[in-house]
Parts: structure tokens; C-alpha cells; sequence
């Protein structure tokens, strides 16, 4: 759905929605306001004292400006460790756009240390789920975005074994001028993600709404309300039973409650994908061990000495389309936060892409219109496309100024200097068996580690143990060549991509796009090379003859894994022989409903298949499997974790009659 932005007008240095007709906030009193009726209302002083408040979650009806979350933030501060984790959830149907939000955050000084990170972290302006994570002078806070329609986006993240709220901020634009905010079913909505004794306040003492509040379960009581205003109320879940939760479509993609009396974890595989999802857990708050079987981290397909983080797109507004656009999204700020604090290798020139084809260029194109995103990229003619890279370019291209190029290795390092990882290298996983509710983890000596909660990320290997040895994992050869800058190739001052993709460094040039399915063992470095510039010649022929095939300094080649959609596995691992059994009746009935959960190996996860697409998609697919592993706001929609789903291939080959009965 294509968002439509706050349409502000400024009174009196004052923001005035001529969505609603309706004041943002009242002059000089918005922080107290806020204070008032949200942050005492809800009690969260007195609660965050109590020892079992380090891991708390808030939920907002109306982000606007964000200053609820600013003052809640700095509440958490003042009286919260840094070793606690805020989580914090607010839905917008018309969010600010980042210079009306600038503008509005600079009234209040008091607040600019905390303003800055929300401004920096603020995501561009298209419906979905936004997840960015703050640091306020240690302090982690994960802010979950929701752009659009408060009912729609929560009940998108609603699982029967996800997480609960334990704080709700009504702050919509009032009853009278925003009705739809609300309405009983909006409520029921805020019920379903509530827990007895979950607290909830709003500015608003109508009668209507208290009735709303009260049908979903929830006591609500006229309270004092802020400076002139008599009333407000504030109110506290109580539990009710056949509450009305969304429906859903398939039951065997329902996740299995998570283990979470230890708060650790094993990761097997220190590549992109393991790093990312120990990086993950630990800023939740957890201890991993990442176990590598290499002498060294990211030496396998994570080893490139750079990669490209770019937008992948896809035709229409699916599942696949959710997960390309919001992984480039959560990629692109994560890294940039990172480097600001780790020795990163991270550049960032921009892309341009060169269609294949004048079709390929248009539909491209329309998807990023459709979603309403078009400042991510620019059309650019052939005349400013040559301008703005320094070569000679023929057609038309897309820019997307905010890709970046990375070396992964240095991320990797990155990722793993969380001082709540560690790392035990040489260290081949050969064996898994349960034993004593715990993973019993092995390699060809004997035991080397145990945990409840484990996550498979090495790649093929995967294919090694038996608990995910049946999984349809695919190996794509892929090869990157590195060569002396020539005069053509020194002026090229932007990321290519098309056929073959070009990245630029001061040193050198970087040629990569041969990806070839099972010929690793046929394929030359010489040819890889060969082929690579055939490839480059369809993207840039006068940029391909200035480079020397003899001449280059370096050729790397490595084994991709992906998966036959294209789409990573992240997710728990099925009990296979139980799951064979339990939806046999498919392979009779293709249509048969998917009504049964699925029985789960316990504690066990896996997030492999990333292909040539790593560096966009591991911190995303990270980020969503530590929040099923911990039971908190998952940064994507409940279709893109079933998309993801490892359990998907089982389910297609039942309908496929490919397994037996």
C-alpha cells in the first residue's frame, strides 16, 4: 500500500494536522502532557524497580513526533541498566515526513541527545514494519515502526506463541475527529497482545472509548487528567476467554514457544548468516558461543574482499517483494550504525543499474512507484547517468545512492566483537542429539558444547546433520575478480550492477557476477574470469576491454548457498518423520487445509540460504530470528516469516507427492 504522509501547516511555529483537524500538541506543555498521561498513568517508575522489569515492552496507538518514545526513553534511562532492553512498538497511518520531524523535535532542547538517534534512525516513508536499534549512552532500545493502519499492521504480527505488551500509549488524534482509532475492534486488538495486568492510558475520557476498552477486557477508570482537561482514563487488562484473535491461513507455520530460562545460545557457522544471528541474540540481551569450523571466520562464501548491498526487487506487493525491500532497508542502517562504532570496511558510493532490457527497466521501475519509495532511487537518462559515474553509459539507469559496498569479513569481525559472544574456532560440527531437554553438540572427538537453544548457519553443511539434512539447499559457484585500476575503470566513481556488477576502490576494481550452478569442481579461475568480463562487456563494453585478463591481481571463487525460491530458511526446524505424518493427508489432497501445528525439534533453528544476496538479507532474516527465539517485535509481517519458513519445502513436496506418504 502506498503511504501518504502527514500533511502539516505550521501555526505559530505550532504543527496542525490537516489530516484531522487537530492540534499535535498543545503549546508548552506537550513533555508534561506526555509525562502525565502515559508515563505515570502506566506506572512505569514503580514498575521498572521491580527485578523482573528488565526486559519490557510498550506499545503506542499515534507515534507522530515520537515524543512519548523520547520521554519513555529517557525514563528508561535514568533508572534502568544498560544490561535491560526496552522494546518499543508504535503504529502511524500518516507518519511525519523526516524534515517536518526535524523541525518539529528541534522545540524541544531538553530532548536533542535522544532526538538525534530517532532523526538518524528515522526509516523512509513506505508501509510496513520498521525495526531500528538505539543506543542512548549504552542503553538499547529496539523501536518497531508500523506505517499504516494501527489494526491491519498489529494484527500482521500477531502469533500465538509472539510476544505481549506490557504498556499501551493511546494517543490518536481525538475520538471526534479520528474515529477509526478508537473502535472495539482496535481494542480487541491491543487485548490480544496484553497479559493480565498489562496497563493502558490515553488523554481521552469519552464514553465511547472506555466503552471500546472495557469490552476488550480491559478495567478502565476516570483518572485526572493533564492541566485543564478534567479526565482522562487509564485501565489495566484483565484476562478474557474465546477473545478473538486474526485467523489464521496456515496453522503448521505457527512457531513453537521459545526457551528462555538460560539466555544463551549456540550458533554453528561464523559466515554472514551465524555472525549476524549471534550479533542479533546478543543485543537482546543473550550469550552466544559461535562454533566455526574453519581456522578463521568468514572464509568460505562470506570471504569476498567486498560485496554489494543493494535493493532487490520483485513484481507485485507478495511476500518475496516485503522481504527484498525492507532487508535493503534494516541492512543499510544497521551497517551505517556499525561503522560508527567498529573498525568497518564499508564504502559508500551508490549504485547504478543497468537494465537488461528496456522492459526490465520499466518494471523496475513501476515497483518502486508502486510502493510509494521512489526518492530510494532515481531515473536517471543517459546523459546524467555518464555525468554522475565518469564513464560513458548508453541507456538509461537507476541510481540508488544509498547502496554501499562492504568487505564481509570486516563485518563479520565486527559482528562478533560483541562482548557477549564468543568465538571457538576448528571446531566441525558433525552431531546433534537432544538429551536431558538440552543440545548435546559434537564433532568427531566427542562433545563440545551443550545449550537448549541452538541455530544452525553453515551453509551447506547444514546438509551434514540429520535434523537438517533434508532440506532442498542448492550450490551456486560464483567468482570474484580483482584488478589495477585502468584509466577507464579510475573514473568510474559509483557502483555498477547489471549483468555483472563493478565495484570501485582506491586501489583497485572488483568484477563479479559469474553465479553457475554445480560447477565448482569444472570451472577455472581463468574461465570464471573469462566469463566475468563477457558479462561486463554486456554492461559496459568499453570498461570491459580496458581491463587486462592476464593482468589481475586476484581471483576468488566460493560455493553460494541458496534455495530453489530463492528465499533464505530462517526459522525452527521441524521434527521431519513427525511432520510426515502428521500432513501425509497433502499427498492425497494437494487443497487439504493446513490446520495442525507443526511438531518442532525443541530449541533448534536454523537461517542459511542467502545466495549471492547475503549482505542484503542476513541482518534482516538475524533480526527476525532472534525476535521468535526471544519472543519479541519481529522486525517483518507474519506472511514474510512464513515465506521464510523452513517447513515450506516439506509442505511443497507433500503437495507434490514427491515424499512417500
Amino acid at each position: 500500500m502506498k503511504l501518504k504522509p502527514a500533511r502539516l501547516q505550521w501555526r505559530k511555529g505550532m504543527p496542525f494536522s490537516l489530516d484531522y483537524d487537530d492540534i499535535y500538541y498543545a503549546e508548552g506543555s506537550a513533555l508534561p502532557e506526555s509525562e502525565h498521561v502515559f508515563l505515570q498513568a502506566n506506572r512505569l517508575q514503580q514498575r521498572w524497580q521491580k527485578p523482573d522489569s528488565d526486559y519490557f515492552t510498550i506499545g503506542e496507538c499515534g507515534f507522530g513526533a515520537g515524543l512519548n518514545f523520547l520521554n519513555t526513553c529517557s525514563l528508561w534511562c535514568q533508572h534502568k541498566p544498560a544490561t535491560a532492553r526496552l522494546h518499543y512498538l508504535a503504529c502511524e497511518l500518516h507518519p511525519l515526513r523526516a524534515e517536518d520531524l526535524e523541525r518539529l523535535l528541534a522545540q524541544f532542547p531538553e530532548l536533542a541527545d535522544y532526538s538525534s538517534q530517532l532523526q538518524k534512525a528515522y526509516p523512509p516513508l513506505c508501509s510496513g514494519t520498521h525495526q531500528r536499534r538505539l543506543n542512548f549512552s549504552g542503553h538499547q532500545v529496539q523501536l518497531t515502526l508500523l506505517f499504516g493502519d494501527a489494526n491491519r499492521t498489529l494484527q500482521r504480527l500477531y502469533r500465538k506463541n509472539g510476544f505481549r505488551v506490557d504498556a499501551w500509549y493511546l494517543d490518536g488524534f481525538s475520538p471526534r475527529c479520528n474515529p477509526q482509532m478508537w473502535t472495539e475492534e482496535l481494542c480487541r486488538t491491543l487485548a490480544i497482545f496484553s497479559r493480565p495486568e498489562t496497563s493502558l492510558s490515553t488523554y481521552s475520557a469519552a464514553g465511547g472509548v472506555r466503552k471500546a476498552l472495557d469490552s476488550a477486557g480491559f478495567q478502565s477508570q476516570r483518572i485526572k487528567g493533564f492541566g485543564k482537561k478534567r479526565h482522562m482514563l487509564s485501565a489495566e487488562f484483565q484476562a478474557v476467554e474465546n477473545l478473538p484473535t486474526p485467523p489464521v491461513t496456515n496453522a503448521c507455520f505457527i512457531p513453537p514457544p521459545a526457551i528462555q530460562d538460560e539466555r544463551q545460545a549456540v550458533v554453528i557457522g561464523a559466515g554472514l548468516a551465524g555472525c549476524a544471528t549471534a550479533y542479533a541474540l546478543a543485543e537482546q540481551g543473550w550469550q552466544v558461543c559461535v562454533l566455526e569450523r574453519e581456522a578463521s571466520i568468514a572464509s568460505m562464501a562470506s570471504g569476498n574482499k567486498r560485496g554489494i548491498v543493494d535493493c532487490k526487487l520483485s513484481a507485485g506487493h507478495d511476500a518475496s517483494a516485503e522481504f527484498y525491500l525492507h532487508s535493503y532497508l534494516y541492512s543499510i542502517s544497521l551497517y551505517q550504525n556499525l561503522a560508527e562504532k567498529s573498525a568497518l570496511d564499508l564504502l559508500q558510493p551508490g549504485l547504478l543499474y543497468l537494465a537488461a532490457d528496456p522492459g526490465e527497466r520499466d518494471r523496475r521501475h513501476k515497483i518502486l512507484a508502486s510502493y510509494g519509495i521512489e526518492h530510494l532511487s532515481q531515473s536517471l537518462s543517459a546523459e546524467h547517468a555518464t555525468a554522475l559515474s565518469g564513464i560513458k553509459l548508453e541507456d538509461t539507469t537507476q541510481y540508488f545512492p544509498d547502496a554501499i559496498s562492504l568487505n564481509p569479513v570486516s563485518l563479520c569481525k565486527a559482528y562478533l566483537q560483541h562482548p557477549a559472544i564468543t568465538l571457538q574456532n576448528n571446531q566441525e560440527v558433525i552431531r546433534l542429539t537432544h538429551e536431558n531437554a538440552s543440545w548435546h553438540i559434537s564433532d568427531c572427538k566427542g562433545l563440545i558444547s551443550r545449550s537448549k537453544t541452538v541455530i544452525i548457519a553453515n551453509s551447506q553443511d547444514a546438509l551434514h546433520l540429520q535434523q537438517s539434512k533434508h532440506y532442498p539447499l542448492l550450490s551456486n559457484y560464483g567468482q570474484l575478480d580483482e584488478y589495477p585500476h585502468s584509466l577507464e575503470s579510475r573514473k568510474l566513481a559509483h557502483m555498477l550492477s547489471g549483468r555483472a556488477y563493478v565495484i570501485p576502490t582506491d586501489e583497485s576494481v572488483l568484477i563479479g557476477g559469474l553465479t553457475l550452478a554445480d560447477q565448482f569442481e569444472k570451472m577455472t579461475l581463468d574461465q570464471g574470469a573469462k566469463q566475468n568480463l563477457a558479462l561486463l562487456a554486456r554492461v559496459n563494453e568499453n570498461l570491459a576491454d580496458s581491463l587486462d585478463i592476464n593482468n589481475r591481481i586476484s581471483s576468488r571463487a566460493a560455493l553460494r548457498c541458496s534455495s530453489p525460491d530463492y528465499l533464505p530458511l530462517v526459522g525452527p526446524v521441524e521434527n521431519t518423520a513427525l511432520c510426515l505424518e502428521l500432513f501425509k493427508g497433502l499427498s492425497r489432497n494437494a487443497r487439504q487445509p493446513l490446520v495442525e501445528e507443526a511438531v518442532y525439534q525443541p530449541g533448534l533453528y536454523i537461517n542459511v540460504a542467502h545466495g549471492s544476496n547475503a549482505l542484503s538479507f542476513t541482518p534482516y532474516a538475524a533480526a527476525y530470528l532472534s525476535a521468535l527465539i526471544t519472543e519479541t517485535p519481529a522486525p517483518c509481517s507474519n506472511r514474510v516469516a512464513d515465506a521464510l519458513h523452513p517447513l515450506r519445502f516439506l509442505i511443497r513436496d507433500l503437495k507434490k507427492q514427491r515424499l512417500p506418504a
